[in-house]
């Protein structure tokens, strides 16, 4: 199936309620029809990851807020490439930083893009339809 035909499912950790309603509002005014789950940490994303069973008509995206508590997206990141079916599902750091130091370990640790949290609703509906655009740009299968 080709990648354009699959329909894209974005899982998104985040420790702050508050980011994740905002992503949640940004997606859903960029692009309704994308999927989207969300989860309050790492852990709580690793176990969801862990035992689902990606389909051939699904493209997943990561998207990960950096500094969270019990496993940082770095661990997270880690951890997902280890795993055979998701190590070349894009992974997206979206993070309050913007240092130079944080960016790096995340792109040399296999992030595919570092975002830091817009101020405002028209630049979180920018940041999110760059997000959009890499990873329907990134080819990768989750069934191979």
């Amino acid at each position: 199936m080709e990648k354009l035909n699959k329909v894209l499912h974005i899982l998104h950790a985040d420790d702050d309620a508050e980011d994740r309603w905002i992503f949640q509002d940004g997606l859903t005014e960029y692009d309704a029809t994308i999927g989207l789950t969300q989860f309050e940490d790492g852990c709580h994303l690793l176990t969801y990851i862990e035992t689902l069973q990606p389909d051939a008509h699904t493209q997943y995206t990561i998207v990960c807020d950096m500094q969270m508590p019990n496993m940082s997206c770095l661990d997270v990141l880690s951890r997902i490439k280890q795993l055979h079916v998701w190590k070349e599902v894009p992974f997206i750091i979206f993070s309050t930083s913007s240092l130079i130091e944080d960016i790096q370990k995340c792109m040399g640790s296999g992030a595919l893009a570092f975002y830091s949290k817009p101020n405002t609703f028209a630049e979180n509906l920018r940041v999110i339809s760059e997000m959009i655009l890499r990873c329907r740009q990134n080819n990768y299968s989750t069934t191979s």
